[in-house]
């Protein structure tokens, strides 16, 4: 990436490599300078609703996807490459050892994947990019109105959906979560709950546009991976025994399904 012209990029910062420590094994690399994180501002600005806060949060989004667009563009050849079905055996791998403590949940979630496996099967993924890999408002630097991204170990080749899904589900996870105590989180009531989904899919929406404004990419195929990745959440609230967040990632799983016309039925 240092090599690419990502790093002299005006949209988005990336650390420079400056040397591989092999026996502890650390790369040691330059700074890029924040005031915050991505993730740090969605909290604050979804927590207490500040105009000021709420149009500062958008802006970032939008360069984030501008700086998304910039990293998938370069020509950088390096990784493994992966596609939906890996992640969707790696779902499945998931629920096999679940089902050891919960049997009675063994096969609740087979007709939904195998709906959605038949549904990719219809909608060809874009070509492959370099791409982030695990994408998260937390790996987005924020400074003066500039952002850098960081967290670069899991680099790989992807359809751009990769990056793209995984990054509004967190997104939509952060905006219904947004304090560190899930109890404080379970108590969200129907109407803030359905209020603040709004903002976060009109926050979605936003930065996607920005991103197709600079590439273009396949709505489905991002659905699909979301799909995957708000599935995952739900998986990890019984996998990391955090039951108290459990409503919430249903309810954002049930709600993307819907919107994107992806199943009609209660997940």
């Amino acid at each position: 990436l240092w090599d690419s012209p990502l790093a002299s990029s005006s949209s988005v910062f990336v650390a420079e490599p400056l040397a591989y420590l092999p026996d502890m094994n650390i790369l040691v690399q330059g700074p890029i300078r924040e005031e915050q994180t991505l993730k740090e501002l969605l909290r604050s600005a979804l927590g207490t609703g500040a105009p000021e806060l709420i149009q500062e949060l958008y802006d970032y989004m939008r360069k984030t996807a501008v700086g998304l667009a910039a990293l998938h563009q370069t020509d950088v050849d390096v990784g493994e490459v992966r596609v939906w079905e890996d992640e969707l055996a790696e779902i499945y791998e998931v629920i096999e050892r679940l089902a050891v403590p919960l049997p009675h949940l063994a096969d609740a979630a087979t007709p939904l994947l195998a709906h959605l496996e038949a549904v990719a099967a219809e909608h060809p993924a874009d070509p492959v990019v370099p791409s982030h890999g695990t994408f998260r408002p937390a790996q987005v630097l924020l400074s003066q109105g500039q952002i850098g991204f960081i967290d670069f170990d899991g680099f790989c080749q992807a359809e751009p959906a990769l990056d793209l899904g995984l990054f509004m589900a967190k997104v939509q996870d952060l905006g219904l979560n947004v304090s560190d105590d899930d109890e404080e989180n379970e108590l969200l009531d129907q109407e803030t709950r359905l209020a603040r989904f709004a903002e976060i899919s009109a926050l979605c929406d936003a930065f996607l546009a920005a991103y197709e404004a600079h590439l273009p990419v396949s709505r489905q195929r991002v659905a699909l991976w979301e799909a995957l990745a708000l599935f995952t959440i739900m998986l990890h609230c019984w996998t990391k025994i955090k039951p108290a967040r459990l409503t919430n990632a249903m309810f954002l799983l049930s709600r993307h399904l819907q919107r994107n016309h992806l199943w009609y039925e209660t997940a």
